[in-house]
């Protein structure tokens, strides 16, 4: 699947919504928004300003107690593996709890032992 392509989709719909529903995509949008290799999370986009300072998107320092929140209960709901280990991954990465890193490798194997027998794109992605 192409992250950049979903995220662009998500744009779109998160235009047309208000409220709560618009917090949430927003939230899907930034947990799409990280790469991660070789077990480490990195923000898709980083640029430096003009004083020199690197600024990326997403940062992990910026997720708010609601946006961290919402990804334990999206953790526990979801039933995609892919998606589960971008959430436990993000949630180990900002509070070092590791309940989320057992759960990040748990999902992590899963979706390596898929992606071997049936092909990655198999995968339903379960965003809501």
């Amino acid at each position: 699947i192409d992250t950049w392509d979903l995220l662009k989709e998500l744009k779109s719909i998160e235009d047309k919504l208000d409220g709560e529903s618009n917090d949430k995509i927003k939230i899907e949008r930034k947990v799409l928004a990280f790469s991660i290799n070789n077990g480490d999370l990195y923000p898709k986009a980083q640029r430096v300003d003009v004083n020199g300072d690197v600024k990326v998107f997403p940062d992990l320092d910026k997720f708010t107690i609601d946006e961290i929140e919402y990804l334990k209960i999206r953790l526990v709901s979801t039933k995609n593996s892919v998606i589960k280990s971008r959430y436990a991954h993000i949630l180990w990465s900002i509070t070092k709890n590791n309940q989320y890193a057992k759960n990040k490798n748990i999902f992590s194997s899963v979706i390596v032992c898929n992606n071997n027998s049936r092909g990655f794109n198999n995968q339903r992605y379960d965003i809501y």
